[in-house]
Protein backbone atom coordinates (compact mmCIF):
# COMPACT_ATOMS: atom_id res chain seq x y z
CA UNK A 1 0.00 0.00 0.00
CA UNK A 2 3.22 2.03 0.68
CA UNK A 3 4.24 2.30 -2.59
CA UNK A 4 0.70 2.68 -4.51
CA UNK A 5 0.56 5.67 -2.15
CA UNK A 6 4.13 7.28 -3.40
CA UNK A 7 3.37 6.53 -7.09
CA UNK A 8 0.37 7.89 -7.26
CA UNK A 9 1.37 11.05 -5.28
CA UNK A 10 4.54 10.84 -7.38
CA UNK A 11 2.42 10.88 -10.22
CA UNK A 12 0.35 13.69 -9.32
CA UNK A 13 3.56 16.01 -8.26
CA UNK A 14 5.81 15.18 -11.46
CA UNK A 15 2.22 15.96 -13.76
CA UNK A 16 1.95 18.94 -12.69
CA UNK A 17 5.76 20.27 -12.75
CA UNK A 18 5.88 18.99 -16.16
CA UNK A 19 2.86 21.01 -17.18
CA UNK A 20 4.73 24.02 -15.38
CA UNK A 21 8.07 23.73 -16.64
CA UNK A 22 6.50 23.53 -20.38
CA UNK A 23 4.65 26.37 -19.70
CA UNK A 24 7.65 28.19 -18.33
CA UNK A 25 10.10 27.52 -21.18
CA UNK A 26 7.51 28.30 -23.38
CA UNK A 27 7.44 31.81 -22.55
CA UNK A 28 11.01 31.88 -22.20
CA UNK A 29 11.00 30.99 -25.83
CA UNK A 30 8.58 33.38 -27.04
CA UNK A 31 10.61 35.98 -26.49
CA UNK A 32 13.03 34.69 -28.84
CA UNK A 33 12.09 33.61 -32.35
CA UNK A 34 11.97 29.99 -31.85
CA UNK A 35 8.85 28.47 -29.91
CA UNK A 36 8.03 25.36 -29.34
CA UNK A 37 4.38 24.21 -28.26
CA UNK A 38 4.14 23.38 -24.46
CA UNK A 39 3.14 19.67 -23.55
CA UNK A 40 -0.10 18.85 -23.47
CA UNK A 41 -1.95 17.55 -20.21
CA UNK A 42 -2.30 14.01 -22.24
CA UNK A 43 1.90 14.13 -22.88
CA UNK A 44 2.75 15.52 -19.55
CA UNK A 45 0.53 12.55 -18.10
CA UNK A 46 2.35 9.90 -20.01
CA UNK A 47 5.89 11.18 -19.00
CA UNK A 48 4.64 11.20 -15.51
CA UNK A 49 3.25 7.69 -15.05
CA UNK A 50 6.92 6.60 -16.12
CA UNK A 51 8.96 9.10 -14.28
CA UNK A 52 6.80 8.12 -11.21
CA UNK A 53 7.88 4.74 -11.48
CA UNK A 54 11.82 5.23 -10.69
CA UNK A 55 11.37 6.30 -7.20
CA UNK A 56 8.94 3.38 -6.25
CA UNK A 57 11.55 0.72 -8.15
CA UNK A 58 14.49 2.35 -6.30
CA UNK A 59 12.65 2.32 -2.88
CA UNK A 60 11.26 -1.42 -3.52
CA UNK A 61 14.63 -2.45 -4.46
CA UNK A 62 16.03 -0.85 -1.11
CA UNK A 63 13.64 -2.20 0.71
CA UNK A 64 14.96 -6.40 -0.18
CA UNK A 65 18.14 -4.54 0.16
CA UNK A 66 19.30 -4.82 -3.78
CA UNK A 67 20.01 -1.13 -4.36
CA UNK A 68 23.44 -1.28 -5.59
CA UNK A 69 24.96 1.18 -8.32
CA UNK A 70 24.29 -1.45 -11.11
CA UNK A 71 20.44 -1.60 -9.92
CA UNK A 72 20.26 2.31 -9.96
CA UNK A 73 21.63 1.96 -13.40
CA UNK A 74 18.96 0.08 -14.55
CA UNK A 75 16.55 2.06 -13.63
CA UNK A 76 17.75 4.91 -15.21
CA UNK A 77 18.25 3.20 -18.52
CA UNK A 78 14.69 1.93 -18.47
CA UNK A 79 13.58 5.24 -17.42
CA UNK A 80 15.60 6.49 -20.24
CA UNK A 81 14.03 3.93 -22.82
CA UNK A 82 10.72 4.68 -21.74
CA UNK A 83 10.96 8.52 -22.18
CA UNK A 84 12.28 7.77 -26.14
CA UNK A 85 9.25 5.33 -26.28
CA UNK A 86 6.54 7.61 -25.40
CA UNK A 87 8.94 10.60 -27.36
CA UNK A 88 7.91 8.60 -30.67
CA UNK A 89 4.72 7.49 -29.68
CA UNK A 90 2.77 10.92 -28.94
Amino acid sequence: MVFILMYVLALGALTFFLLFLGGVVGRIQSRGHRRTLPPTVQQAYYYATVLALAPVMYFGMRSIGRAGAYETILIVVFEIIACFYISKRS
